[in-house]
């Protein structure tokens, strides 16, 4: 009953703009940090650039992402999903790291549209997240 209850509270609030984004230590005592995601999220594009629209499961930390145009990396500023990045058109190569390792994906990113992107990053290890949060 408490998870369910929990779920909806959490699609409420993304529903509203808000995403809950647990760490792992805030996953082991069930304790969770909102993030507000920015007003692009919710509504359209303007000035000729697009936007990324980048969620994980269970949750990723943003590496980089690299134009594959020039091959510049692009600077962040939100380094952790969900994360609503605004990037001129063009192509890119975006790096993720979560639980289980890094993962890379393409992206093209058109004027004026949200480009949405959801990763996979396998399951948290419980056994290894009781044994982090003990050394705290």
């Amino acid at each position: 009953m408490r998870i369910s209850m929990i779920r909806l509270a959490v699609a409420a609030l993304i529903a509203l703009g808000i995403a809950a984004i647990p760490s792992a230590s805030q996953a082991a005592t069930g304790s969770v940090r909102l993030k507000i995601v920015k007003a692009s999220f919710i509504v359209g594009v303007s000035g000729g650039q697009g936007v990324l629209l980048l969620s994980a499961n269970p949750w990723a930390d943003l590496e980089k992402i690299v134009s594959k145009s020039d091959q510049k990396e692009v600077p962040i500023t939100d380094d952790s999903t969900p994360a609503s990045i605004k990037l001129p058109p063009g192509d890119y190569i975006v790096t993720v790291k979560g639980p289980n390792g890094t993962q890379t994906i393409d992206v093209n990113i058109a004027a004026g549209q949200r480009t949405p992107k959801h990763l996979e990053m396998g399951g948290v290890d419980y056994d290894k997240l009781a044994e982090e949060v003990s050394k705290q």
